[in-house]
């Protein structure tokens, strides 16, 4: 029973992991909702890094059992794996936006237009790549 649950959350993680395969233009259409996709610029990370962080993660679900190190180890891996799965897509044509989520589902949208601070939050492997993108707009 054990090892079916271990199965189940493993297909889970390489089912989402899954979803960073999607191709650059379908994934700015399921995040900003425009089919017109030549206005957006995506951020996401490689995937071959997602699928070797998801890897670790589903490693460490099969070391769980054995001692307090793997299951420290799991939940960084976890949480690694769940920031490597953030996008950001940055919207030039209508209203001018930052929308942030995960994989492919729009979790934040903010308008650059407004005097607000659209910062990357949660984010520490890509905030650089997008923040520069943004000043560009405002230049």
């Amino acid at each position: 029973m054990k090892n079916t649950k271990k199965v189940l959350i493993s297909l889970i993680v390489l089912g989402v992991t899954s979803l960073s395969l999607i191709s650059e233009d379908f994934s700015k259409f399921l995040l900003s909702g425009q089919s017109n996709t030549y206005d957006i610029s995506l951020f996401r990370h490689n995937p071959v890094l997602i699928f070797t962080i998801s890897l670790l993660v589903i490693l460490f679900i099969f070391l769980y059992q054995r001692g307090k190190l793997y299951k420290w180890l799991l939940g960084v891996s976890m949480v690694i794996w769940i920031l490597s799965q953030k996008t950001y897509a940055i919207v030039y044509s209508h209203d001018k936006v930052i929308i942030s989520g995960f994989t492919v589902i729009p979790v934040s949208r903010c308008k650059l237009n407004l005097k607000e601070n659209c910062k990357v939050k949660f984010d520490f492997f890509m905030p650089t790549k997008v923040e520069e993108a943004i000043k560009e707009y405002n230049q």
